[in-house]
């Protein structure tokens, strides 16, 4: 697994020019392969995230400094220099890469009608390395699943392993059940032109297009038992996952939130919570560069009044207790 962590930062810092490539270099093959993202910004030094640590890069023991045109380099390089193509994920702020990577992007941006239409002058990067967890979700699904999987949410603070964890999950549930994927932005099975980059099993997998149209689209056509989907952050998206549910299909999601308890005072996650779909939470924790796995089960019904309470057995969300599990 460790000769698999460091050719995803091969293939994540292979998008930088030279300069920035060398310093990328000047890591010990451990640090290269506990890298999680690279952070460049114009006028200062590149750093990389390492065991929750941030170092910075160097070439020949000197601070190297990333100017515009390294910005520019990578962006052509990551966009196939049709930076055009890619408009829309500019104006969403990142481009992802064939291999998962997901390059954030931050600048001066041009907002039309309420939406940032693209961002000009970028002058901020933060790659994201995608990496091939193999193996991780074994003990979450032996030790929760043993009766059959039942829809759930995985949640963290952005970085934390939710798309690691998700993207293995439904490569191992999909030797049991029909497990279709909506991977609008590429980085839960990543792309090439003749497959995916990443193995996630025998999934079905709908690329490029939003979460409630990819739902609503491969209920048609493949008939899936669950469907897998990355960051739930639109009311829209709510409600295609409650109405696909009604229509008696599961969902294995995530959403950025730092407890269950944060999912309760944000409106979105507050409705979803509410109706009561995910019968399962999983809450992950980044403790040193070590990643922790909590989950809570949905069990009775409460009363309205008991809402967001915590006892140290578990929390009360929506209408119902879930029951705390450390795995």
């Amino acid at each position: 697994m460790r000769s698999d962590f460091s050719k995803a930062y091969l293939s994540a810092v292979n998008y930088m020019p030279d300069k920035l490539w060398r310093a990328a270099f000047s890591l010990s093959a451990d640090q290269r392969a506990d890298c999680e993202e690279i952070r460049l910004r114009i006028g200062r030094p590149p750093k990389a995230l390492i065991l929750a640590k941030y170092i910075s890069l160097t070439s020949k023991g000197e601070l190297v400094t990333v100017d515009a045109d390294d910005i520019n380099e990578i962006i052509d390089r990551a966009t196939g220099r049709s930076v055009h193509t890619y408009s829309s994920q500019l104006g969403s702020g990142f481009i992802t890469t064939p291999e998962g990577h997901r390059i954030g992007v931050a600048g001066d941006c041009y907002v039309s009608s309420g939406r940032i239409q693209t961002i000009r002058d970028i002058s901020y990067l933060n790659i994201r390395i995608a990496k091939p967890f193999c193996g991780v979700a074994d003990s979450v699904i032996d030790k929760l699943y043993s009766d059959g999987f039942n829809s759930t949410l995985i949640i963290s603070p952005p970085g934390g392993g939710k798309t690691t964890l998700l993207r293995d999950m439904s490569a191992s549930l999909a030797q049991k059940y029909c497990v279709s994927v909506v991977d609008e932005r590429y980085e839960i099975a990543g792309s090439r032109k003749n497959g995916r980059y990443f193995d996630i099993g025998d999934c079905d997998v709908m690329s490029g297009v939003s979460k409630s149209i990819g739902i609503e689209t491969l209920i048609r056509s493949m008939s899936p038992h669950i469907i897998a989907l990355d960051e739930i952050t639109q009311e829209h998206d709510v409600e295609a996952i409650c109405t696909a549910a009604y229509c008696g299909c599961m969902f294995l999601a995530t959403a950025h939130a730092h407890s269950p308890k944060d999912m309760e005072q944000r409106p979105v996650y507050k409705k979803l919570l509410h109706s009561g779909v995910f019968n399962t939470i999983i809450r992950i924790d980044n403790q040193k560069g070590k990643r922790c796995y909590t989950a809570y089960t949905k069990g009775s019904e409460c009363n309205v009044e008991n809402r967001g309470n915590i006892t140290d057995s578990g929390i009360v969300l929506g209408d119902w207790y879930f029951t705390k599990q450390e795995l």
